[in-house]
């Protein structure tokens, strides 16, 4: 399959990607290895599949080694989240283990704001994003009870006239 026929359907891959990526907690929990060996193997095919993809396409480009070297200590820290993760699927499950994962947002921007002094805008993110996550399934639940009464309302209606 040529690489630009998936520049003709780029939601349906993105889709199959979230589909392929939401089993990988339940893959790790059921594949019975040690986290740190799970973690290496997805660390390494994902290094081989994007190096790859880089050579299909082309974007290798001479880098300065001070830029490399950034790359190398950012794959290092991805790792170290993957492996931290992989733990912790083993502690709590999967399911847990992904929640958690997720609030590292919510740490990321405190830290940013008490450590970095990056201001109020990442505190008033986070405060909004938790307002969201806390307030959304409410507020579609509301809106969607709101659509479902008048839809019943409305098929009530028309199924009396009918009779």
């Amino acid at each position: 399959m040529s690489v630009h026929k998936f520049y003709k359907h780029p939601v349906s891959v993105l889709v199959l990607g979230g589909i392929i990526i939401s089993f990988s907690g339940v893959l790790v929990k059921t594949s019975q290895v040690h986290p740190l060996v799970s973690a290496f193997y997805r660390v390494f095919f994902g290094c081989l599949f994007l190096t790859c993809a880089c050579w299909i396409k082309r974007e290798f480009k001479k880098k300065s080694l001070k830029k490399n070297l950034l790359a190398i200590l950012c794959g290092l820290v991805f790792s170290l989240d993957l492996l931290c993760w992989h733990m912790s699927i083993r502690y709590v499950g999967p399911g847990l283990a992904t929640i958690l994962g997720n609030c590292q947002v919510f740490v990321l921007a405190m830290v940013g704001w008490l450590v970095l002094k990056n201001g109020w805008a990442g505190v008033v993110m986070v405060l909004a994003a938790i307002y969201l996550g806390m307030t959304g399934r409410t507020t579609a639940k509301i809106l969607n009870d709101k659509i479902l009464k008048k839809g019943v309302q409305n098929d009530m209606s028309a199924g009396q006239t009918i009779h």
